[in-house]
């Protein structure tokens, strides 16, 4: 039988088991930030290389996704649109 407060309860033990299969350990405040930044990193590192990661500055990304898509080294007003 449904009591006040059963829904919260069972929310919030689902959102706890969530948090703790995706950080994988007890949650403590910020342990999802620090994960999403961690998989923000690799990502990056990833995608552009690791000496390009450490070295990273605000384009970078953008920069690289214009030359694999164009496949120039260096992208020109209506490569996009030409290809």
């Amino acid at each position: 039988e449904y009591e006040f407060g059963d829904l919260t309860k069972q929310v919030a033990s689902r959102v706890q088991d969530r948090v703790e299969e995706y950080t994988g350990k007890p949650y403590e405040f910020g342990d999802i930030s620090r994960k999403v930044e961690e998989s923000r990193q690799e990502w990056v590192k990833d995608f552009l290389g690791e000496e390009a990661a450490k070295n990273y500055q605000f384009g970078d990304i953008t920069k690289k996704a214009l030359s694999n898509f164009t496949g120039k080294d260096e992208y020109k007003f209506g490569d996009v649109s030409k290809k």
